[in-house]
């Protein structure tokens, strides 16, 4: 059996109190809704010269995705080391929510 322990810190300093943690956080909500907001004002079909738009609209959703993943990921480690971690399962809600939004992201492309 293979026992291993992740360095924590190196991805957010500081586990629940990371100033960095909470930016990520504010800035994949934030983000969210730009992103339903760009789609929302999409006129379809899809022009040719529209195209480096979507791509770019393509390449913010997977930056959104990678970085609600790691987040996730991270609280779930944080949470997993000390379960009485009242604001690690508060940040593991929040984690929770940022998915449910990417969720509505997702379903507002368009596929038309």
């Amino acid at each position: 059996m293979i026992n291993e322990n992740w360095d924590l810190g190196s991805l957010y300093s500081g586990g629940t109190e990371s100033q960095r943690l909470r930016e990520m956080i504010t800035c994949l909500k934030n983000n969210i809704g730009l992103q339903i907001e760009i789609i929302n004002r999409l006129e379809l079909p899809i022009e040719r010269n529209n195209i480096p738009d979507l791509l770019s609209l393509l390449q913010e959703i997977q930056e959104i995705m990678n970085g609600s993943l790691e987040v996730d990921d991270f609280l779930i480690c944080l949470y997993s080391e000390n379960v009485e971690d009242t604001e690690a399962l508060y940040l593991l809600e929040e984690s929770a929510q940022i998915k449910t939004d990417f969720e509505t992201l997702k379903s507002s492309i368009p596929t038309t």
